[in-house]
Formats: C-alpha cells, structure tokens, sequence
C-alpha cells in the first residue's frame, strides 16, 4: 500500500520470490590508498599518516533494527529507531519521504533484505598525527636531546557510511 516498502520483481513473474534476488554492490574496494606527510619547523615536527579505500558497498546491518518503524508511534516499540527514519517517513503530505510510513513494515518485510541497508564505504581516514618539540638541551656526556610529544591514532574518518566504521 502507500508508504510501504517497494520490492522489485526481477524475473517478471508477477511474484516477489527467491528468484527476484539480485547481486547489490561490491564490497570489493577499486582501490586502497595511504600517504603520510612531514612538516618541520625550527625545534617542532608534524607528522600526519592517511588510509583509504574508494568503491567499495558494504550492509549495515544496525540499519535492519534502526529503520524498523513499527509501533513507533504509540510508543510501544521495543527498540529505538533513528530520527532520520522517523522524521523521514512517508506520509500522505509528503508522498516523496525516503523511508517507509510508520507502522506498515510487517514482520516478513523487516526480514526481507533491502537496498536500503547497503551503503558506500569508500572513507579517508586521519590515522595517525603526531606534534613534537625538540628542547634545546646544552650538550653533555649524559643527555644528549630531550623531546616532547604527543600524538593521537583513528583521530577521524570521512565517509558517507553512516554506520561506526567502514
């Protein structure tokens, strides 16, 4: 009906059936990529290290749970389901929403796979940044330089994939 999930039927039967399943993305990266740069200045050194990967699909599966709308309107739903979905779903005011309307999904629908729950991961990673200050210490048989520093690893991560990490 209006608002609920449309699924296509891929062998034309006429029927939504095993045979209407159909390969959804590559979760095969085109390509992985790094690269890390250097900066000195006088006494202070800047380190920073990247790591990617472009073209790759990926299921989040959290998005089965989160995007289940049924009897979330009375409050009586067992699991919480995220504000996009919520605000997001289909009414009769707004015919073009990207989610299902509340409370249509059937039990079988939520366990049907979806499109839906696949998301590109490509990502661009900050993996590692390191600061660190070179003291000017006088020269001697014991110390011969101090240095300060701190550094911080999988600082963030750009990424459209909406899940914790691609």
């Amino acid at each position: 009906g209006p608002g609920s999930i449309k699924y296509v039927d891929v062998n034309g039967n006429g029927y939504i059936e095993t045979g209407d399943r159909t390969i959804i993305g590559d979760p095969n990266p085109d390509f992985i990529y790094g690269f890390s740069t250097m900066f000195r200045w006088k006494n202070l050194t800047f380190n920073a290290s990247f790591d990617g990967s472009y073209g790759n699909d990926l299921v989040n599966g959290n998005l089965a749970q989160e995007s289940d709308t049924r009897k979330q309107t009375n409050g009586s739903s067992q699991f919480n389901i995220r504000k996009e979905f919520f605000k997001n779903a289909w009414t009769a005011e707004n015919p073009n929403n990207k989610y299902p309307a509340l409370n249509t999904l059937t039990l079988d629908e939520i366990r049907l796979f979806t499109d839906r729950w696949v998301e590109d991961a490509s990502y661009l990673r900050l993996s590692s940044v390191s600061l660190s200050y070179r003291l000017p210490v006088p020269k001697n048989k014991v110390i011969r330089d101090v240095t300060l520093g701190v550094s911080g690893r999988n600082l963030y991560v750009f990424s459209k994939y909406s899940g914790w990490d691609p």
